[in-house]
């Protein structure tokens, strides 16, 4: 029953409430002998042992008189009626909780650490004297008007686990009935040491745990462990790690990350033993001068280990081949991350090497003033043995990260290492070796990590585009990554796997943008395959590129996905131009975002700009037999013919992997009147069983007269269009060059209502030459709502 204002607790007055919990109510007071304010607490049992325990404990801490820990004054009963009131007096603070003032998102670091500190000397003092506060958490922890931390409750939580084993229940029933109870004591239970929730004995290794969750809340703004149940919160505390902090807030310096991975050592033997020794590395992470240094560096400078002896040591330990050189001096601003090597061979871990370059990849292309060589161009060098100093150089870029992947079980090795191209030297290096499910903190590190060894002013909007749009869930992550490894497949059964994965995802994470834009792709390309009915596919992938972009506008892919579906499925040309001006904005050297602009200017008849976006396309990604078969494509539109052959040929003879550069060669031999090497290109298209040979083939033989055999495909075709709803513009296509126009309309009419994905290109495609003076063919493009310009 909670006291009247005015009750007095012998000479304390009760003036006003502060606060209730699950140690009891607060209020502030007024001590009448002494005139000051006090703050009482009310204990939440008159249980007498219980009382006459705490007491002993009470003078033990009020002795401390420690100036972060919260003065106790006075400890005393009460009878009020028919009930007998145990108090406790203590010093008042104004000022805020340390909860309450993390409300607002993280602190600077130097709020971290100077908070930190102050806390740390609290427990350290508490520890020399046994005394472990077993509940230290952001809500016992008050900031004070002038910037002082206070701990309170020193006692109270080691009181209320001796309250339960008074009659030999265990502390971890604490947890257990939270289990069957949830909220009931969660906020305690998500600053538990695992010791502490299983019910073990504990030390003062559990308070710096405990100091490691406030930790790494201050950094981040968010709870360590913060599942929407105990039960979910417990397992965490046993069995995962959480996102690496540098992962959530950009500003967070590694040094203050590897202590509070330290400190959040499942296993307290490799924890911090004293906090003596992590007050003293924040007090070496508060002197430098960089604090991109690791504390680990720090330490074994503090030692007086040689340098040399050092480096030694890590290239014997990591077999790394590294000889020392001169190093370029000025800022990298050129990067390539080559394919990561999949060091154990196993299929499984195939998806982890490709995914782990691909999202550094991504990571820096959002650091302005940095090149980063596209993805696909590195992708030569794929299990391959790799001289950094030659990709460097024939990839044009500065530096070059190189790594390796392995996994051991549930265990993940990653190696990687930055160097100069021109010196051929390290910049930086390192191994990690971790639980599989803390991919992401590896991934984070290693991004920072390069980051920080560019030699770039880095902004803060650099720093934290580095992680932008990261996952919260490790697992999430790595479904992501199995879905992009199944994408690049290009295959009926890969993009069904991939569907799965990031479904999955999203599931686990359904605030993972990159994971809704992965899903857009495979929608669309599903649809663009004809694997999926585009009436069926295109929303589901236009509403999961309309989701990513609302959780993460700084996302290229998704911008891009919404242009590509305005152009080819919503027919608005103006959208289209919007979001692909945007994708650029993001990441002008993508170069497949060129291509998609310069084909979409293309289908308006802006044929110039069209092959300039192509050849910067090209020379972003100059390897790309796609880009160039693109590009003989908007050649072929542009009636261009013997320049789109020339390029198509390219293509072709550098092994395109894409039938498409042999299907165009074949239709540009066809426009341009050479009808015999058409048929022949076709006919190896055929052999091959492509199914779009066939159309293509149709239109040869129509134009070499061959009417009957032109006849016997568009059958086949048409009955095709009738059973799978697409396929109908082609269908089209082959009328009119048989010079059936009625015929031709008629399948440009059931294109329309099919929503068919060739439409768009109606207006500029020569094979439809024959249609033009016709005045259904102005209204269809009116109907479509293809621009003039």
């Amino acid at each position: 029953m909670p006291l009247a204002v005015g009750t007095r607790l012998g000479p304390y007055e009760i003036i006003a409430p502060i606060g209730a919990g699950g140690m009891g109510e607060v209020y502030k007071a007024c001590d009448t002998r002494l005139d000051r304010t006090v703050a009482i607490k009310i204990l939440p049992t008159a249980d007498p042992d219980l009382r006459q325990r705490f007491v002993r404990e009470a003078k033990t801490i009020a002795a401390l008189s420690h100036p972060h820990i919260c003065v106790l004054h006075d400890v005393g009963e009460q009878h009020l009626g028919d009930r007998t009131v145990d108090f406790i007096v203590m010093e008042y603070l104004e000022g805020e909780s340390l909860a309450d003032r993390l409300k607002a998102g993280p602190l600077a670091t130097d709020a971290v650490l100077d908070l930190a500190r102050q806390v740390a000397d609290a427990l350290e003092a508490a520890h020399a004297a046994d005394i472990v506060h077993r509940d230290l958490k952001p809500h016992n922890i008050v900031i004070t008007k002038r910037g002082q931390a206070k701990v309170l409750d020193f006692g109270l939580a080691k009181m209320a686990a001796e309250r339960q084993t008074a009659d030999d229940e265990q502390p971890t029933r604490l947890a257990e009935r939270a289990l069957t109870n949830p909220g009931t004591t969660m906020g305690t239970i998500a600053y538990m040491s695992p010791e502490q929730a299983r019910g073990d004995d504990t030390d003062a290794r559990s308070d710096i745990f405990s100091f490691g969750a406030v930790l790494y809340e201050m950094a981040t703004g968010r709870p360590a462990f913060a599942g929407r149940t105990a039960a979910v919160i417990t397992d965490e505390l046993l069995n995962r790690q959480p996102a690496a902090a540098t992962s959530i807030n950009p500003e967070c310096p590694p040094a203050l990350q590897h202590i509070i991975d330290r400190a959040l050592e499942k296993s307290p033997d490799r924890r911090y033993q004293r906090v003596a020794d992590l007050r003293a590395d924040l007090e070496r992470l508060t002197r430098m001068p960089d604090r991109g240094v690791s504390v680990a560096s720090a330490s074994r400078m503090r030692y007086g280990w040689p340098a040399a002896a050092i480096v030694m040591g890590l290239a014997l330990v990591a077999g790394w081949r590294w000889i020392p050189r001169r190093t370029t001096s000025g800022p990298i601003d050129s990067i390539a991350v080559l394919p990561f090597v999949n060091a154990g061979g196993a299929s499984d871990t195939e998806y982890l090497a490709d995914g782990l370059a691909e999202t550094l990849t991504n990571s820096l292309t959002r650091v302005r003033g940095l090149r980063v060589v596209p993805r696909t161009l590195a992708a030569r060098y794929r299990n391959s043995n790799v001289d950094p100093h030659q990709a460097g150089t024939a990839l044009n870029a500065r530096a070059v990260v190189t790594g390796r992947v392995m996994q051991r079980g549930d265990r993940l090795l990653v190696q990687a290492e930055l160097v100069d191209v021109d010196g051929v030297a390290q910049l930086w290096g390192d191994q990690y070796d971790r639980p599989l499910d803390d991919v992401l903190s590896i991934e984070a590190a290693i991004s920072r990590a390069i980051a920080d060894n560019l030699r770039l002013r880095l902004t803060g909007d650099d720093q934290r585009g580095l992680t932008a749009g990261a996952p919260k869930d490790a697992v999430a992550y790595q479904q992501f990554l199995k879905g992009r490894y199944e994408t690049d497949k290009r295959t009926r059964a890969g993009f069904a796997a991939a569907t799965d994965f990031f479904n999955q995802a999203i599931a686990r994470d359904p605030s993972y943008a990159r994971a809704y834009a992965g899903l857009a792709y495979v929608y669309l390309w599903q649809a663009y395959w004809g694997y999926l009915p585009s009436a069926d596919a295109y929303p589901k992938a236009t509403a999961a590129a309309n989701r990513a972009v609302a959780l993460e506008d700084g996302s290229a892919d998704a911008h891009a996905a919404l242009g590509w579906l305005n152009l080819y499925y919503h027919w608005d040309w103006a959208g289209a131009a919007r979001e692909y001006d945007r994708a650029l904005a993001i990441d002008p050297s993508a170069a497949y975002i060129h291509q998609w602009n310069g084909e979409s200017l293309s289908t308006r008849g802006r044929h110039d700009d069209a092959i300039a976006e192509l050849k910067e396309a090209i020379a972003l990604d100059p390897l790309s037999t796609e880009l160039m078969t693109s590009l003989g494509f908007v050649l072929i539109n542009a009636t261009r013919f013997d320049e789109a052959i020339a390029e198509h040929q390219a293509a072709v003879s550098k092994g395109a992997e894409s039938t498409l550069a042999q299907l165009d060669l074949t239709r540009a031999y066809r426009l341009a009147g050479k009808i015999d090497l058409a048929i022949a290109e076709g006919r190896k298209m055929l052999d091959n069983g492509d199914p779009l040979a066939e159309p293509f083939m149709a239109m040869n033989y129509a134009r070499a007269g061959r009417r009957a055999e032109a006849l016997t495909i568009l059958r086949k075709m048409e009955d095709n269009a009738r059973s799978r709803h697409q396929g109908n513009f082609l269908v089209a296509a082959v009328h009119a060059a048989l010079g059936e126009t009625d015929p031709a309309f008629r399948w440009l009419d059931e294109a329309f209502k099919q929503h068919d994905t060739f439409l768009p290109w109606l207006k500029v495609d020569p094979e439809l030459a024959a249609l033009h003076d016709d005045p259904r063919f102005a209204e269809m493009i009116r109907r479509i709502g293809i621009p003039d310009r």
